[in-house]
């Protein structure tokens, strides 16, 4: 038993070196380009004060961010400005909905374990959107906001693989007129996954 016990013990102390205290020191910027697909995003069409429902959204996008974190020896904070194009529409009978993209920036947290960085993060920002109809047309930027979280994994050299999941939540539009053509977008899930390029040498 005594011999059982000592070598848990060992294995348990050889583990530990893929803790923090080993981990390799994050600081620094960062280059992240990912392609994103929302889950469940919807457009609520009115014209001319007639409400036509719901038409969802599908399609995919890509999306470029800079990142600044600092590592404090395990927990890991950052700020981060990310850009993002859509190829996200609906076209139900008489309309043609799209969602653009949205520009974003926010801070995230995490704890740095070596083998992966875990976080959160909020961002905050705008999103543009489009409503055409057989008489009107709208586009507009609007707030957008995002909350999620996502693990962010080291591959070979400066180099790591990212997923992330956020809540996204978009604001109303129209075009101001009286009977307006306006759009409510709704709040949904996004899914990204993508690289990193971290241009500062990493420490051990």
């Amino acid at each position: 038993m005594l011999r059982i016990a000592s070598l848990l013990v060992t294995a348990f102390i050889g583990s530990a070196s893929i803790l923090p205290a080993s981990a390799r020191d994050l600081t620094g910027w960062s280059a992240e380009l990912a392609g994103f697909m929302p889950f469940r995003e919807q457009i609520d069409i009115g014209n001319r004060g007639v409400n036509y429902g719901k038409s969802n959204l599908t399609g995919v996008g890509l999306c470029g961010a800079t990142v600044y974190q600092l590592d404090l020896g395990g927990p890991v904070v950052g700020v981060r400005g990310r850009i993002c194009g859509s190829f996200i529409e609906s076209m139900p009978p008489g309309f043609i909905a799209r969602d653009l993209g949205n520009a974003t920036i926010g801070g995230r947290v995490g704890y740095n374990l070596g083998f992966a960085l875990p976080y959160a993060f909020v961002d905050i920002g705008v999103g543009l959107f489009s409503l055409e109809s057989t008489n009107a047309s709208v586009m507009k930027a609007v707030q957008y906001y995002m909350v999620g979280g996502g693990v962010q994994i080291p591959l070979k050299g400066n180099v790591s693989a990212f997923l992330e999941g956020g809540y996204a939540v978009p604001g109303d539009f129209n075009n101001g007129l009286v009977f307006a053509l306006d759009g409510s977008p709704t709040a949904h899930f996004k899914a990204l996954a993508g690289a990193i390029y971290h241009f500062q040498h990493h420490r051990y």
